[in-house]
């Protein structure tokens, strides 16, 4: 996003308006860190509660998991009122501070506070302006409800730091399923370690049809 997209006879603009780029996406450390809780949420496993952006310029968020090769960070959310590319929160650079853009989605892009209560960004199928997010500023897409949280100084406070539990409490911010297909594999070779009478029907079967060969060959 960029202000002369809805000005574009405004020449003051310092930059060329477009979509954020491989570098704006990059890790980097100035600006303030950002980082979403779950409040709650139907679709995304209890041990999963924090979402680290720490160093990214821009965040996703979407039903499709991320492009196989993609430097940009994506929430990836399994509900069906969640569109493929539902919403992207990023770092402002020129108005300083962290904004979230609804990408068009069916269902909505909600954002209020503790107190006040959650508005819709626009209208079904209608892409947002961007809305300036605060810290502890509540964010819900489907199912789902985060609270960010917001600081100048870089350093977490207690509700948006990792509890020691390991990679189980964070959410994936990056596709998986080369490691899945890789789990997938070391688990059937598990079995197969497990249980060696697995196979041995097939084995017997080859050996049979073999030695069968063998002798009609003599």
């Amino acid at each position: 996003y960029h202000p002369s997209y809805e000005f574009p006879e405004d020449n003051n603009s310092s930059s060329h308006p477009g979509v954020h780029t491989h570098a704006e996406s990059t890790p980097s450390n100035n600006f303030p860190i950002c980082r979403l809780v779950i409040q709650k949420s139907t679709f995304v496993s209890q041990m999963q509660r924090l979402a680290v952006v720490d160093g990214y310029s821009e965040v996703q968020f979407g039903r499709d998991a991320a492009p196989s090769g993609a430097s940009t960070p994506r929430i990836r959310l399994k509900d069906m009122e969640v569109s493929k590319l539902h919403a992207t929160l990023f770092w402002d650079a020129e108005r300083r501070e962290w904004a979230i853009v609804d990408m068009g989605s069916k269902h909505g892009t909600f954002v209020g506070s503790a107190r006040d209560t959650k508005r819709r960004l626009s209208a079904p199928r209608v892409a947002s302006m961007p809305k300036r997010m605060k810290h502890l500023d509540v964010l819900s897409l489907g199912g789902t409800t985060f609270v960010i949280h917001i600081h100048e100084d870089r350093l977490p406070c207690v509700d948006c730091s990792a509890s020691g539990q390991g990679d189980d409490e964070m959410i994936p911010l990056f596709s998986r399923q080369k490691d899945n297909g890789t789990a997938t594999q070391v688990g059937r070779r598990r079995k197969r370690d497990a249980d060696p009478n697995e196979e041995a029907p097939r084995d017997a079967k080859k050996a049979l049809a073999s030695l069968k060969h063998s002798l009609l060959s003599r």
